[in-house]
């Protein structure tokens, strides 16, 4: 598998030149900036020939479907060791935003298949993290965030997934919470599909549609852009990755880094 780098780079004190040009008036008033990062990645086993987002979740040529309005999230496993005494995951920790984009977080545990309820409602789940597991040091089934009807562990709306083993999400998607601008300042992407894959990084103002701020088209190949702002979100804008293989059948990685700054 071959790699393509970006031909331009970035020095991190560039990065900061276009945090300082884009809040002069902050700067000049001794304002603090407050700073923080995230790291988003995410993957896909499967990618159809229709653009799909890079999740663990998933389906043939369908996008992400985000919450409409703020939700009680449910969280559930298709194993019996997930569970409180399992040998399984045993507590799961959600992260994500409430109705207003404020940053939440809810730990719940697991009761395998039955549906378990978070007290906070979740307008956006980002990431999802198993805290602690019985002997078996992991999830040992999927394990699922959701909302609606829950049948065998499995809910009829997915918001985020943990795959067995992984401990944690795999979604390339995220929501710049109230209050924060982010600032993208690397990409990466990755197929080990022998066919053309198109990858789309996207975003969306609120009450806006999504817009393609960056496009590569690769085959057995490894991209990575890394020191250059690629965009910038404003809060409450949402961001993925999305990617279709040509025929389709070909699985996919994909992450972005952002710098995030108080508003």
């Amino acid at each position: 598998m071959s790699r393509k780098n970006a031909p331009y780079w970035r020095s991190l004190g560039t990065i900061a030149s276009t945090i300082i040009a884009a809040n002069p008036t902050r700067i000049s008033g001794g304002d603090i900036i407050g700073l923080g990062e995230i790291f988003k990645f995410g993957f896909n086993a499967s990618v159809g020939s229709g653009e799909e987002t890079i999740w663990e979740g998933a389906t043939a040529s369908v996008l992400y479907a985000y919450p409409s309005a703020a939700k009680v999230m449910t969280v559930s496993s298709d194993s019996s060791d997930d569970a409180a005494a399992g040998t399984g995951a045993r507590t799961i920790k959600i992260t994500g935003l409430d109705a207003d984009y404020r940053e939440i977080t809810e730990t719940l545990t697991l009761d395998s298949s039955v549906a378990v309820s978070s007290v906070e409602s979740f307008l956006r789940v980002f990431r999802a993290e198993i805290e602690t597991a019985g002997s078996g040091g992991q999830n040992d089934g999927t394990v699922y965030v959701g909302a609606s009807t829950v049948a065998g562990g499995v809910p009829s709306e997915i918001y985020a997934q943990i795959n067995p083993s992984e401990n944690q999400t795999l979604m390339a998607i995220y929501t710049v919470p109230l209050g924060k601008t982010a600032y993208i300042n690397g990409v990466h992407f990755a197929t080990s599909a022998n066919k053309a894959t198109t990858f789309h990084f996207r975003l969306r103002e609120l009450g806006g549609v999504f817009k393609t701020r960056f496009k590569v088209i690769l085959n057995q190949e490894i991209f990575d852009l890394d020191g250059h702002t690629i965009a910038i979100a404003p809060e409450k804008t949402d961001i993925e990755i999305t990617a279709a293989v040509a025929t389709g059948g070909g699985d996919v990685t994909a992450s972005f880094r952002a710098e995030l700054v108080d508003q």
